[in-house]
């Protein structure tokens, strides 16, 4: 059924693709048509980058606005793919009080993005969509959200995500993510079905390797659902264990 989904779809769609929601990089909205900035730009290179070793990538740019955050990610989520769906926002980083938190146990405050028409909290909007989420590898390209990416894995169960726990500079941080991605293309991350596993591993081997240096200087965390292995069966340790009685 998968298969047959995915020859339906137009000969662009069926490559390998990431969603991309950018935000304005204006201070101020009153710079917004000043401000020239953009990551989609840098990212728009993947294509070309990967292109004759790995073949085509679909990098589908959308504006990051807050009316229609939840919905872009479900229906990206909800796209028929191989390897995971690999979401990444890219805007500054935001703190947003939440009011009413503390009486139902929550803190009044939690770290957000800034839309292009105002501020999200990524925990309440991808929690109602949680069930969609169990593919979806998120990339926060913001300030200051990498100290979020546990709490934001815990509560929403996404499958994972990446963050920057300190102030970064746009061009610096979109950077690390493009290795991050080329990464991924290396080692089969939008081609497999099976990779789950796989794109956390990369990241530890980023880490311990010649990206460890530049991972420490922007403050790179990253946080991950729980690997669900199965237990080794307990039968042959009975067998073991009945064999000792035996012979005493």
């Amino acid at each position: 059924m998968h298969n047959k989904i995915i020859n339906k779809l137009s000969p662009a769609m069926q490559y390998p693709r990431l969603l991309l929601l950018e935000s304005t990089w204006a201070e101020a909205m009153t710079d917004y048509m000043a401000c020239t900035k953009s990551t989609a730009r840098l990212y728009g290179c993947l294509s070309n980058l990967v292109l004759d070793k790995y073949g085509p990538v679909n990098v589908i740019e959308k504006p990051l606005l807050a009316h229609r955050f939840q919905q872009d990610v479900m229906q990206f989520s909800e796209l028929p793919l191989k390897g995971l769906h690999i979401v990444i926002i890219s805007g500054h980083g935001a703190d947003i009080f939440q009011p009413g938190a503390k009486s139902v146990g929550m803190s009044t405050s939690n770290k957000g993005v800034r839309c292009i028409d105002g501020e999200i909290s990524l925990i309440a909007h991808l929690r109602p969509i949680r069930e969609n989420l169990s593919r979806t590898l998120l990339i926060i390209d913001a300030c200051c959200m990498g100290t979020e990416v546990h709490n934001l894995v815990k509560q929403t169960g996404i499958y994972g995500c990446v963050g920057f726990a300190k102030s970064v500079a746009w061009d610096e941080s979109t950077i690390y993510v493009l290795a991050l991605l080329f990464e991924f293309f290396q080692n089969g991350i939008f081609h497999e079905k099976a990779s789950l596993d796989k794109a956390k591993k990369i990241l530890h081997s980023m880490q311990r390797g010649a990206y460890g240096s530049l991972m420490r200087s922007l403050k790179v965390e990253y946080a991950f659902q729980p690997s669900q292995r199965k237990k080794a069966p307990v039968k042959n340790a009975s067998k073991s264990r009945r064999k000792i009685i035996v012979k005493r």
